[in-house]
C-alpha cells in the first residue's frame, strides 16, 4: 500500500511539473500574440489600434476578449493581455 502511494505521489508531482510548463508555454504563446497585435510597438493594444494581423482562427478564439477590450475602451499592456488570455483559456477548457 505504502508503495501504491509513493507511486500516487510521484506521478502527482510530475503532472504538476507538467501543468507548470503547459502554463508557460501558453503565457509565452500569448505574449507572441500580443506582439503581432501592437502593430506601433508602443506597449499596449487597444480595440482600435490592433493590427490585423491574426488568422481567422485566432480572431474567433479572441473575440471575447476583442469584443471586451472595445466595450471598455482602454488598452491592455501585455501582462494584462497574457492574464486576460490566460482566463479566457480556462473558461473555454
Amino acid at each position: 500500500m505504502q508503495r501504491l502511494n509513493d507511486q500516487r505521489r510521484i506521478i502527482a508531482k510530475a503532472n504538476g511539473k507538467s501543468d507548470k510548463i503547459v502554463a508557460q508555454l501558453r503565457r509565452q504563446k500569448l505574449g507572441e500574440i500580443f506582439e503581432r497585435m501592437d502593430g506601433d510597438r508602443d506597449g499596449e493594444i487597444s480595440h482600435s489600434k490592433i493590427d490585423d494581423v491574426l488568422s481567422l482562427e485566432l480572431r474567433n478564439a479572441f473575440r471575447p476578449l476583442l469584443g471586451e477590450l472595445e466595450q471598455l475602451q482602454q488598452p491592455l499592456d501585455k501582462e494584462e493581455f497574457i492574464d486576460a488570455g490566460m482566463r479566457l483559456y480556462n473558461t473555454l477548457s
